[in-house]
């Protein structure tokens, strides 16, 4: 919920965004999303894998550049850490 109020703000005044997250229904009607397959504080992947949080930026600024219409990216489903 606050991350759609930030989005519409930021929007509204002319910035994009991207949201990066793991949750499709609670990103419905952003307007760029990138859905990742990590659980909810990890968006970007474990702790320390720099190629992976690398990887996701670089989905997440390719889809700023290049969205021409709202797009969700889906990059898999959520698993759960032990």
């Amino acid at each position: 919920m606050t991350a759609s109020l930030v989005v519409d703000a930021l929007e509204t005044a002319g910035i994009p965004t991207v949201v990066v997250g793991n949750q499709r229904v609670p990103l419905q009607g952003l307007p760029r999303v990138v859905l990742t397959r990590y659980e909810r504080g990890k968006n970007f992947g474990e702790a320390g894998d720099v190629a992976e949080h690398q990887r996701i930026a670089t989905v997440a600024v390719d889809l700023l550049r290049n969205a021409t219409a709202p797009a969700l990216v889906d990059l898999g489903a959520v698993t759960q850490s032990r």
